[in-house]
């Protein structure tokens, strides 16, 4: 056993050797370098003769030691020997999204250059300048796994600009709280009122405001995407959902909604609210958006205005629709089409076009009776035969009671656009013979 423990603790020492290896982590040989703070005022430094002609930074590197960052860089010639040299430095640290943290400039000597080794296996490495800045002198910054990155420019003498990275420089990060604030700030600050309200028998729906969002939580990929708020009241028990959700721009490009959406859709008991955002990827920052569709609610931005695809395809209906008002009274029924014409209703997402008939059925007999007509078609101006479709909003086989009207629609499949005229024709009810009553209506399309 105690065998055994030794050779784990053995294998512990090599492992966080090979950390402090795998690092860069480095120590000087002989007295510490002291980085030489002149000022953060830029200069330019003046050409001046030197014995060194460094052409190439070959390392630059940092390591974290309590509440300060020790940088380092070696030079090397045109010939890659490690050199020291005169010049003028240049540092700045960014964090993830490109924001400065940290700024500053000064001069150094080749004579503050000191000499380095690993610490693993004492090799030298050559002459290094070093300094340290304190945590405290870096400003937060947003890291996904808090690193940051810092660029060093080392001006020769002549005015050569020498260049390197440093891509693992441990920064101050915002917390996953301040991150959020941050990010609500920023879109409520900028984001466009809307309160565009919707409304059929089912839910109320409201969009409050839209504009460019950007989670800054960490692994989020800190992109913006374009946020909806929005707000569902149930009027009535039922399920609402933002999957099939649309944004369209002025030019009539489509953006689908993105997976990054925060709406909890689902079954909304009847008076509940319930809030959140719908996003949209890969939008330009000045999108000039025309309308903003949520399954089958459309809120119009253009014209300030909101609607369903079926009031929609009811304003069309309507605007288009001919007035034919002819009543033909026959056995127990009244029956008076009140219009006729193309209508286009919006069916799983896609519109379906039908020829309607709207319709007033009126029983005028002394009992109830009921509503159930045969042979129902529409025959256009070519002899051409359409039956009658499922769907409409007239019940074709309901009980009637005496002095009761009602009212709906009937749809017809296949019908071509092209027609000028058609007769709607149907059977209902029967003489004392027994022979059906004809119903026949002529409706004008010219």
């Amino acid at each position: 056993m105690g065998k055994q423990k030794f050779m784990n603790l053995g294998l512990m020492v090599i492992l966080i050797l090979g950390i402090v290896l795998i690092s860069g982590c480095v120590q000087e040989q002989g007295q510490t370098g002291t980085p030489s703070e002149k000022t953060q005022t830029p200069q330019t430094p003046q050409a001046t003769t030197s014995k060194y002609s460094p052409a190439n930074i070959n390392l630059f590197a940092s390591a974290k030691e309590g509440e300060i960052i020790r940088f380092y860089f070696l030079l090397e010639d045109a010939n890659g020997r490690n050199t020291p040299g005169d010049g003028h430095v240049k540092v700045e640290i960014f964090d993830d999204l490109n924001n400065s943290l940290y700024y500053k400039e000064f001069d150094v000597k080749a004579s503050e250059f000191v000499d380095y080794q690993f610490k693993l296996t004492g090799q030298g490495i050559g002459k290094a300048y070093e300094w340290r800045i304190p945590i405290s002198e870096i400003k937060k910054g947003v890291s996904s796994f808090g690193f940051g990155r810092a660029f060093l420019t080392f001006v020769t003498p002549d005015g050569k600009e020498l260049h390197a990275e440093d891509t693992t420089v441990q920064i101050p990060t915002y917390t996953e709280e301040e991150l959020t604030q941050m990010a609500e700030e920023e879109y409520n600050k900028n984001a466009k009122e809307v309160s565009l309200e919707l409304e059929d028998d089912n839910f109320k729906v409201k969009i409050i405001r839209y504009g460019l969002f950007t989670d800054y939580s960490s692994f989020a990929s800190s992109e913006s995407i374009l946020r909806v708020d929005l707000e569902v009241e149930a009027k009535q028990t039922g399920s609402f959902y933002t999957y099939k959700s649309k944004l369209i721009d002025s030019n009539g490009n489509q953006y689908e909604r993105s997976y990054k959406s925060k709406f909890e859709g689902g079954n909304l008991e009847e008076g509940i609210k319930r809030t959140g955002y719908i996003a949209f990827e890969n939008v330009p920052k000045n999108i000039d958006i025309s309308k903003i569709i949520i399954e089958d609610y459309i809120f119009d931005l253009k014209n300030r205005r909101a609607y369903t695809y079926e009031q929609l395809a009811e304003e069309e209906y309507n605007k288009n629709a001919i007035t034919v008002n002819k009543k033909i009274r026959k056995g127990n029924f009244e029956v008076t089409v009140t219009r006729g014409g193309f209508f286009s209703p919006y069916e799983w997402g896609k519109r379906k076009q039908y020829f309607r008939v709207d319709m007033e059925v009126k029983n005028v007999g002394s009992r109830s009776t009921y509503f159930s007509p045969s042979g129902m078609a529409i025959i256009d101006d070519q002899r051409n035969q359409y039956e009658r479709s499922f769907g409409g909003t007239l019940d074709t086989f309901s009980k009637i009671y005496p002095g009761v009207t009602k009212k709906g629609y009937v749809l017809f499949e296949e019908v071509p656009t092209s027609v000028t005229s058609v007769k709607l024709v149907f059977e209902l009810g029967y003489d004392e013979n027994f022979n059906p009553y004809l119903f026949e209506y002529n409706i004008d399309l010219k």
